[in-house]
């Protein structure tokens, strides 16, 4: 190998070598932020959800737009039936390697690996069913946007015979204190970055958001909690049949390469040359190697927004603001300024105004 050659080949090892170590620390990041929204299910968020089906669910809620959000259905719909399918064919595929000749006579955990990817194919067309039925039965933009921030419509609450646990507790706080009051406690306020001593709102659209008492050094964080995060039911929720169909893929893969490896090893097939069952488990091998390979390098190398969610989220908030025109003194008795660092709200009494 030529000094140039060699030059080339720590470059581009330098090159994927940090960014790799970018993915990490982004990912570490993700998951500190997403902390400090959610709280401790931020942790779970970070895990088991997808920050694709996040940023789009932020985008809905970040642009109040009712086309985003009937664009937002249709797509879920469409990405339902497609599961469905997908889905059916892996059970299918699933079902039929159960018979595969000398099946039995392999180690069990083939038979293991395949029955488990027969289940969770079944379960992914369960779920995307399921999911296809919920999503079609929201005919209103305002529903879908309610069903990402895990809220309850207000029809929902006053038509209930039985009150729900935050009725109560808001009802007790009313009692005690002669005014609203919020069923978040200290903890959740601290974890949530909100304030810990005014009544707080429950989600809801932005135009719909009544804030009494609040700081105006806390407005930007009840905005950003209550209006533009997506909660983590909505997130996790939309990718399980995903996950699902994954997990019986993968299962459906090791299975076949623990059955192909044991039919060369316990030379299981009698009738074919020397070392054919051994050629037959390396293409395999490689096959799926490289296929893996291919689609891991596509979704490192594909181009994401990078910022953190706060930053998305706070970016939201002043689009919201700015765009449409919202008279906050009126509204909230703050006046607003933009700068490079996003937008920042202060109080009229210290802006020299009259509220």
């Amino acid at each position: 190998m030529s000094g140039v050659e060699l030059v080339g080949a720590l470059i581009a090892t330098t090159e994927i070598s940090l960014e790799v170590l970018d993915i990490i620390a982004h990912a570490s990041l993700h998951s500190i932020q997403l902390t400090k929204l959610c709280g401790l299910s931020g942790l779970v968020l970070s895990i088991f959800g997808s920050r694709m089906t996040w940023c789009l669910e932020a985008h809905v809620l970040g642009t109040g737009k009712d086309e985003d959000a009937l664009a937002f259905k249709s797509s879920l719909l469409e990405h339902c039936n497609t599961i469905s399918v997908a889905a059916a064919i892996v059970a299918q595929i699933a079902v039929t390697a159960l018979t595969l000749t000398s099946l039995s006579k392999t180690h069990w955990i083939a038979r293991g690996f395949l029955a488990f990817s027969l289940v969770s194919a079944l379960m992914a067309v369960y779920y995307a069913s399921t999911q296809h039925r919920v999503f079609a039965h929201m005919f209103n933009p305002r529903q879908i946007r309610i069903w990402i921030r895990g809220g309850k419509s207000e029809n929902n609450e006053k038509s209930r015979i039985v009150p729900s646990l935050s009725a109560i507790l808001m009802k007790i706080a009313k009692q005690r204190k002669g005014r609203g009051s919020s069923t978040y406690s200290a903890t959740q306020r601290e974890s949530f970055d909100l304030p810990t001593s005014s009544p707080l709102p429950g989600p809801c659209d932005a135009d719909d958001l009544v804030l009494e008492g609040i700081p105006d050094t806390e407005l930007k964080a009840c905005l950003r909690h209550f209006c533009f995060t997506p909660s983590v039911f909505a997130v996790i929720t939309i990718p399980a049949p995903q996950a699902l169909l994954t997990s019986s893929l993968y299962s459906l893969f090791i299975a076949l390469g623990i059955y192909s490896g044991f039919r060369w090893t316990r030379n299981l097939e009698l009738d074919a040359g020397t070392h054919d069952s051994r050629n037959v488990f390396v293409m395999y091998i490689v096959g799926l190697g490289v296929c893996l390979a291919v689609y891991t390098l596509s979704q490192i190398i594909q181009a994401e927004d990078k910022r953190s969610e706060i930053a998305i989220l706070d970016d939201y908030v002043k689009d919201y603001v700015v765009d449409h025109h919202i008279d906050t003194a009126s509204r909230w008795g703050v006046t607003y300024h933009v700068d490079e660092n996003g937008i920042h709200f202060t109080s009229l009494a210290d802006a020299g105004g009259t509220p």
